[in-house]
């Protein structure tokens, strides 16, 4: 995969943040951009943002469940799209990768010092 692309979805190289403070893994616009049948399967809701400056209630998406590779293959179910962007990265970024993705993709390791991150073998 090229630079900032480390996730994969209907075998397609998505650039993602990496965000180990967000409890949820949301997919942006950019999401949509790319794959605009995904949400044919969603129902509309409002999804509740949660950050530094407080809530803001945001449109979305809710789909079942979405499959897509983190190092292995990760299932969100539900998973969420929003709809609208909601921070300057969720401009460009497919999604913003929060701690559910991370803790079914484990074990890999952060390297900060190469700005990579590394998928550990399953034990």
């Amino acid at each position: 995969m090229g630079p900032g692309h480390c996730a994969v979805y209907q075998n397609k190289p998505i650039t993602v943040t990496f965000d180990s403070g967000a409890t949820q893994t949301t997919f942006n616009p950019p999401f949509v951009k790319l794959f605009p049948d995904v949400l044919r399967a969603g129902k509309n809701i409002t999804h509740a943002m949660n950050g530094i400056s407080g809530t803001a209630e945001e449109r979305a998406s809710n789909l079942p469940q979405l499959v897509f590779a983190f190092g292995r293959e990760v299932t969100l179910s539900p998973a969420t799209i929003l709809l609208d962007e909601t921070s300057a990265s969720s401009s460009w970024a497919a999604a913003n990768l929060g701690y559910d993705s991370m803790q079914r993709a484990v074990p890999f390791t952060i390297d900060f010092r190469q700005m990579r991150i590394v998928f550990d073998a399953h034990q």
